[in-house]
């Protein structure tokens, strides 16, 4: 299958669809950045990724793949993000990516230094996204 991608899901039982897609849409320049960086890839049975943000649980990916969709829970009190600037919501998104990231290549195999080598570009370009046009 053709990897499409990542996004965040806020699953916060405080917050409801406002506050969610607020979420889903500032942490997005840094998904789309970071998604510059790979190159394209081709997985057995997942074709995107679903952080899903929930507060005081584990790391860990899910086991039940369904569509090509691998949701992967990451320990994080969204709330906590509406008090970061904007820098430090885009340095607090590739940190939740990344956490993520390395519990994926552990159990699905996948190659670490791709998304290490990405991560290190958004870091050079000063976690700014540009559309290429």
């Amino acid at each position: 299958m053709l990897f499409r991608g990542f996004y965040f899901q806020d699953r916060s039982p405080q917050h409801h669809k406002p506050k969610q897609d607020q979420f889903y849409v500032e942490t997005n320049c840094i998904v789309y950045l970071l998604e510059q960086f790979l190159p394209k890839l081709h997985f057995n049975d997942v074709n995107c990724v679903q952080f899903e943000c929930y507060p005081n649980a584990e790391l860990a990916c899910q086991p039940v793949i369904m569509d090509g969709l691998l949701p992967v829970t990451i320990p994080y009190d969204v709330s906590d993000f509406y008090q970061l600037s904007d820098l430090e919501k885009k340095k607090k998104t590739l940190d939740l990516m990344m956490d993520g990231l390395q519990v994926i290549c552990k159990d699905k195999g996948w190659d670490e230094e791709l998304f290490l080598y990405a991560y290190q570009k958004v870091v050079e370009k000063n976690y700014t996204f540009k559309k290429n046009v």
